[in-house]
Protein backbone atom coordinates (compact mmCIF):
# COMPACT_ATOMS: atom_id res chain seq x y z
CA UNK A 1 0.00 0.00 0.00
CA UNK A 2 2.77 2.53 0.97
CA UNK A 3 4.65 1.64 -2.12
CA UNK A 4 1.97 2.10 -4.46
CA UNK A 5 1.18 5.45 -2.83
CA UNK A 6 4.65 6.48 -2.80
CA UNK A 7 4.91 5.49 -6.50
CA UNK A 8 2.11 7.61 -7.64
CA UNK A 9 3.05 10.62 -5.83
CA UNK A 10 6.67 10.14 -7.24
CA UNK A 11 4.94 9.79 -10.89
CA UNK A 12 2.84 13.02 -10.06
CA UNK A 13 5.56 15.20 -9.01
CA UNK A 14 7.82 14.63 -11.69
CA UNK A 15 5.03 16.60 -13.99
CA UNK A 16 5.52 19.14 -11.89
CA UNK A 17 8.82 19.10 -11.90
CA UNK A 18 8.88 19.34 -15.78
CA UNK A 19 6.38 22.01 -15.93
CA UNK A 20 8.38 24.29 -13.30
CA UNK A 21 11.44 23.60 -15.10
CA UNK A 22 10.48 24.72 -18.22
CA UNK A 23 9.54 27.42 -16.91
CA UNK A 24 12.53 28.47 -15.37
CA UNK A 25 14.28 27.69 -18.55
CA UNK A 26 11.58 30.19 -20.35
CA UNK A 27 11.44 32.89 -18.10
CA UNK A 28 15.48 33.22 -17.24
CA UNK A 29 16.21 32.41 -20.97
CA UNK A 30 13.93 35.49 -21.98
CA UNK A 31 14.93 37.53 -19.09
CA UNK A 32 18.82 36.87 -19.67
CA UNK A 33 17.98 37.46 -23.85
CA UNK A 34 16.39 41.07 -23.09
CA UNK A 35 18.48 42.28 -20.05
CA UNK A 36 15.61 42.55 -17.66
CA UNK A 37 16.07 42.40 -14.30
CA UNK A 38 15.67 39.25 -12.29
CA UNK A 39 12.21 40.01 -10.51
CA UNK A 40 10.42 37.71 -7.24
CA UNK A 41 8.45 35.91 -9.89
CA UNK A 42 11.94 34.53 -11.20
CA UNK A 43 13.05 33.55 -7.71
CA UNK A 44 9.61 32.10 -6.69
CA UNK A 45 9.40 29.71 -10.00
CA UNK A 46 12.99 28.77 -9.50
CA UNK A 47 12.06 28.04 -5.96
CA UNK A 48 9.30 25.68 -7.21
CA UNK A 49 11.61 24.06 -9.31
CA UNK A 50 14.06 23.25 -6.62
CA UNK A 51 11.64 22.78 -3.97
CA UNK A 52 9.75 19.39 -6.38
CA UNK A 53 12.97 18.26 -7.11
CA UNK A 54 14.03 17.61 -3.39
CA UNK A 55 10.78 16.81 -2.61
CA UNK A 56 10.88 14.16 -6.23
CA UNK A 57 14.01 13.15 -4.32
CA UNK A 58 12.83 12.28 -1.23
CA UNK A 59 10.26 10.20 -2.70
CA UNK A 60 12.92 8.56 -4.84
CA UNK A 61 14.93 7.77 -1.74
CA UNK A 62 12.19 6.12 0.03
CA UNK A 63 11.35 4.08 -2.95
CA UNK A 64 15.04 3.07 -3.35
CA UNK A 65 15.95 2.26 0.33
CA UNK A 66 12.56 1.28 1.88
CA UNK A 67 9.66 0.53 -0.67
CA UNK A 68 10.60 -0.48 -3.99
CA UNK A 69 10.31 -4.32 -4.82
CA UNK A 70 12.48 -3.72 -7.50
CA UNK A 71 15.23 -2.37 -5.82
CA UNK A 72 14.96 -5.08 -3.11
CA UNK A 73 15.38 -7.99 -5.18
CA UNK A 74 18.40 -6.36 -7.46
CA UNK A 75 20.45 -5.53 -3.86
CA UNK A 76 20.28 -9.41 -3.27
CA UNK A 77 22.11 -10.55 -6.09
CA UNK A 78 24.31 -7.38 -7.67
CA UNK A 79 25.92 -9.46 -10.65
CA UNK A 80 22.74 -10.34 -11.93
CA UNK A 81 21.65 -6.81 -11.78
CA UNK A 82 23.94 -5.20 -13.65
CA UNK A 83 23.71 -7.85 -16.43
CA UNK A 84 19.73 -6.72 -17.06
CA UNK A 85 18.61 -3.48 -18.01
CA UNK A 86 15.43 -2.80 -16.14
CA UNK A 87 16.90 -3.69 -12.64
CA UNK A 88 20.17 -1.95 -13.24
CA UNK A 89 18.11 1.03 -14.58
CA UNK A 90 16.12 1.39 -11.58
CA UNK A 91 19.06 0.14 -8.94
CA UNK A 92 21.99 2.37 -10.54
CA UNK A 93 21.43 4.64 -13.93
CA UNK A 94 18.18 6.36 -12.80
CA UNK A 95 18.95 6.54 -9.64
CA UNK A 96 22.76 7.98 -10.40
CA UNK A 97 21.94 10.35 -13.12
CA UNK A 98 19.18 12.08 -11.11
CA UNK A 99 21.32 12.55 -7.95
CA UNK A 100 23.41 14.28 -10.38
CA UNK A 101 21.00 16.55 -11.83
CA UNK A 102 19.40 17.78 -8.50
CA UNK A 103 22.81 19.06 -7.48
CA UNK A 104 23.52 20.52 -10.77
CA UNK A 105 20.17 22.11 -10.10
CA UNK A 106 20.95 23.14 -6.84
CA UNK A 107 24.85 24.55 -7.79
CA UNK A 108 22.82 26.81 -10.58
CA UNK A 109 20.24 28.18 -8.02
CA UNK A 110 23.29 28.96 -5.59
CA UNK A 111 25.69 30.72 -8.15
CA UNK A 112 22.70 32.33 -9.90
CA UNK A 113 21.72 33.65 -6.35
CA UNK A 114 25.56 35.02 -5.71
CA UNK A 115 25.53 36.66 -9.32
CA UNK A 116 26.11 40.41 -9.02
CA UNK A 117 24.24 41.35 -12.08
CA UNK A 118 20.78 40.06 -13.29
CA UNK A 119 21.92 39.12 -17.36
CA UNK A 120 24.29 36.68 -15.19
CA UNK A 121 22.10 35.52 -13.11
CA UNK A 122 19.50 34.90 -15.73
CA UNK A 123 21.95 32.89 -17.80
CA UNK A 124 23.58 30.61 -15.09
CA UNK A 125 19.27 29.84 -13.94
CA UNK A 126 18.48 28.36 -17.24
CA UNK A 127 22.11 27.08 -18.36
CA UNK A 128 22.02 24.95 -15.24
CA UNK A 129 18.10 24.40 -15.49
CA UNK A 130 18.24 23.04 -19.03
CA UNK A 131 21.03 20.54 -18.27
CA UNK A 132 19.51 19.07 -15.05
CA UNK A 133 15.93 19.04 -16.97
CA UNK A 134 17.89 17.25 -19.71
CA UNK A 135 19.41 14.42 -17.49
CA UNK A 136 16.06 13.99 -15.81
CA UNK A 137 14.26 13.86 -19.12
CA UNK A 138 17.14 10.99 -20.33
CA UNK A 139 16.53 9.45 -17.42
CA UNK A 140 12.22 9.59 -16.86
CA UNK A 141 10.80 5.91 -17.61
CA UNK A 142 9.19 6.74 -20.96
CA UNK A 143 10.58 3.93 -22.90
CA UNK A 144 12.83 5.76 -25.19
CA UNK A 145 16.48 4.55 -23.53
CA UNK A 146 14.38 2.18 -21.05
CA UNK A 147 11.74 0.72 -19.64
CA UNK A 148 8.33 2.52 -20.85
CA UNK A 149 6.45 2.84 -17.20
CA UNK A 150 2.89 4.46 -17.32
CA UNK A 151 2.25 8.00 -18.10
CA UNK A 152 -0.10 8.68 -15.18
CA UNK A 153 -0.20 6.35 -12.37
CA UNK A 154 -3.84 6.55 -10.44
Amino acid sequence: MAYQLLLILHNFLRWVVLVAGILVIYQSYMGWQNSTKFKPKHRNTALVFISALDTQALLGLLLYFVFSPITSQAFSNMKETMHSAVPRFYTVEHSLVMLIALAIAHIGYSKAKKANADSKRQRILCTYTAIALILILIMIPFGIINEARPMFRY
